[in-house]
């Protein structure tokens, strides 16, 4: 338990082991949850940069091929 609810809630009472068993394990689930959302989230991330880096990489190349038609027909 931490230490400012061991100050607060002295060992043996009932908010203490209630805190020690129960939430602080809710406590490690809600983590736990955070962390995989987290995960989640940067890798949505990475996918949308990638297709973005994806598109420019094929607008490049369309706009290299609009290009020498241009040249071309000078």
């Amino acid at each position: 338990m931490a230490p400012c609810l061991r100050t607060a809630f002295p060992k043996g009472s009932a908010i203490s082991s209630r805190a020690s068993r129960g939430q602080i394990g809710s406590l490690r689930n809600i983590v736990a949850s955070l962390l995989i959302s987290v995960d989640s989230i940067v890798a949505d991330w990475n996918r949308v940069v990638q297709e973005i880096k994806e598109f420019a990489e094929i607008q490049r190349g369309y706009e290299e091929f609009v290009g020498s038609f241009q040249f071309a027909s000078i």
